[in-house]
Formats: structure tokens, C-alpha cells, sequence
């Protein structure tokens, strides 16, 4: 998948389609099948905004810090932070083990399509496990950034390991201390996985805004 760039459209413009079209695949698949439940219907049906702050951060950031690179988002839902990254003109693939989350995603992208098939061009839905998923796919190796935003599931020991041994794979990582994994409210907690990454690791920093308190980011580049 080779990333396209064209004049992308403002943030704006680009958030009130995608509230639209996220209605629009809520009311065609339902609460349950589309995997909105919760965690989605609050956005569409209460906020009104289809993007979290930290979907418009990381987007930003990722452009930013690696406007070369193709990226990786694990966890990624139903493609909210992968539809700003391609509308920086990025190559991005989002992995979602969840079905439900998986069709509506790939729903979105068909109604993306539409209007700017440029940016759905940029945009891979990938149904599966990290790092399984990406066997055979462009996304592996040393091009690839890859990035854990908002994964609060706990996984089972083995995968946790497995996806801790996939990470120096990449030249760069970032993920959320918060939600790798599951959740750790407690600094210690934090401090311990940040320590086991970084002894792989040839630099470490956090790197998100200042004021954030529920929200630990930090980047790793191997």
C-alpha cells in the first residue's frame, strides 16, 4: 500500500463527515454488531464528535514526527485515529481483533471512499492478534511505526510476552503506559513495563502534552 497525499480537507469539515457516516453504519449494523456499544455511542450520541482529543494528538504527532513512515495501530477499533493519520497523507494499518468493530471499520472506509478515496486509499483494516495479523503484510519491519493507543483489554500472559518480543521489530514504537495490556493506574505499575521496554530500547521519552494526567505516553525507538 503506497500512501497517497492530496490537499487534505480541514479537521472540521473532515469531523462532521465522519460523525455522519459513523451514524449512518451505526443505524445499518445496530449497537451490538457494530461494536459501538458504549465506548462509540457516547461519541456519536451524547459528544457529537466522532474524534477524542487523543485521536487528534497522536494523528498529529505521527505526522509530524514520522511524515516518511508507514504506521501500525494496534487496537485500532473502528479506525477513528487511522482516518486522521491518512488524512495526513500516511499509510496506516489498524489491527482489531474485534469482529464487530473490524466490519464497521471497513463499513467506514467505504463511506470515506466516496467523498475522499484518497485518504481511504491510505487507510488498511486489518482483522486479527498482533503480531500474527501482519505476517505477509507491507507493515512489518524497520518502515514501520508502531503505536498502542487506547488498548485496555488485559491479554493473556503468552500473547502480552509475544507482543513485548514483536516490538524491537520496529525502529520506532508509542504507546499509552495507561492501557498496554490493561490497565495501571499506579505509577509503579507503570514504571515496571516502562523499564522492561526500555532495556531493549536506545532511547525512551515521554512525549505527550503537558495537563495530561490520564494518559501516559512514551515513545521507543529501538
Amino acid at each position: 500500500m503506497e500512501p497517497t497525499s492530496a490537499q487534505p480537507p480541514s479537521v472540521e469539515a473532515f469531523a462532521g463527515y465522519v460523525l455522519h457516516a459513523m451514524r449512518t453504519v451505526y443505524e445499518e449494523l445496530g449497537p451490538a454488531a457494530s461494536g459501538y456499544m458504549n465506548f462509540y455511542e457516547v461519541r456519536i450520541l451524547e459528544n457529537h464528535r466522532p474524534f477524542s482529543g487523543y485521536d487528534r494528538w497522536v494523528a498529529d504527532y505521527v505526522a509530524k514526527t514520522w511524515p516518511n513512515r508507514r504506521i501500525l495501530d494496534v487496537g485500532s477499533g473502528i479506525g477513528t485515529l487511522e482516518m486522521l493519520i491518512a488524512r495526513h497523507g500516511l499509510g496506516v494499518g489498524g489491527i482489531e481483533m474485534d469482529p464487530g468493530r473490524s466490519k464497521s471499520a471497513r463499513r467506514l472506509r467505504e463511506e470515506l471512499a466516496k467523498t475522499w478515496p484518497e485518504i481511504a486509499k491510505n487507510w488498511q483494516v486489518i482483522e486479527g492478534l498482533f503480531p500474527d495479523a501482519i505476517e505477509g503484510t507491507s507493515f512489518q519491519g524497520k518502515d514501520t511505526v508502531v503505536i498502542f493507543t487506547n488498548v485496555g483489554g488485559t491479554w493473556e500472559d503468552a500473547l502480552f510476552e509475544r507482543i513485548l518480543g514483536a516490538l524491537p521489530k520496529f525502529q520506532h514504537a508509542m504507546l499509552d503506559l495507561y492501557r498496554f495490556g490493561g490497565q495501571r493506574n499506579e505509577i509503579a505499575q507503570r514504571n515496571e513495563l516502562l523499564n522492561r521496554i526500555a532495556s531493549g530500547a536506545r532511547n525512551v521519552q515521554h512525549v505527550q502534552p503537558k495537563g495530561w494526567t490520564n494518559y501516559d505516553f512514551v515513545q521507543f525507538d529501538f
